[in-house]
């Protein structure tokens, strides 16, 4: 069922949603190209040697909603490549599980503070649902 099928039922049917941004401190990015770094959280890295990942472990992150840089708020944007032209910016691609980001000045993130919103879904009625790549678990 879709969100737009949820909003037409009647009142007596109406559910509640609620999405919570919990900000998570990422401390690993592996360089993807000048200024812009990328995490994956599946760690599924096919062109890095696993040897160099010792320690890298899968994170269950499954919706970025916000990533802060030394206390300031990165723009998201629709795709890789307005990432790799914008400063200040980050790209979440639910299906790959990849967040790209690109600080400002292109720096790299070992050297700066990094926090990325994880998305949370609550659902208070109705059964667990999908909306727009965020799963609401029922409640």
């Amino acid at each position: 069922m879709s969100f737009q099928d949820e909003i037409t039922k009647p009142n007596i049917d109406l559910v509640v949603l609620a999405e919570l941004d919990i900000g998570q401190e990422q401390e690993f990015f592996v360089n993807y190209t000048a200024g812009v770094w990328y995490v994956n959280f599946d760690v599924a890295y096919p062109l890095i040697d696993s040897t160099l990942l010792n320690g890298v472990t899968s994170q269950d992150i499954t919706n970025v909603g916000s990533v802060i840089s030394d206390g300031v708020r990165l723009a998201s944007v629709s795709s890789i490549a307005i990432c790799f032209t914008t400063d200040s910016s980050f790209y979440y691609t639910n299906a790959d599980n990849e967040l790209y980001v690109h600080l400002p000045s292109g720096f790299s993130p070992e050297d700066h503070e990094v926090v990325i919103g994880v998305s949370w879904g609550f659902r208070k009625g109705g059964q667990t649902s999908i909306y727009n790549d965020v799963l609401y678990e029922y409640s």
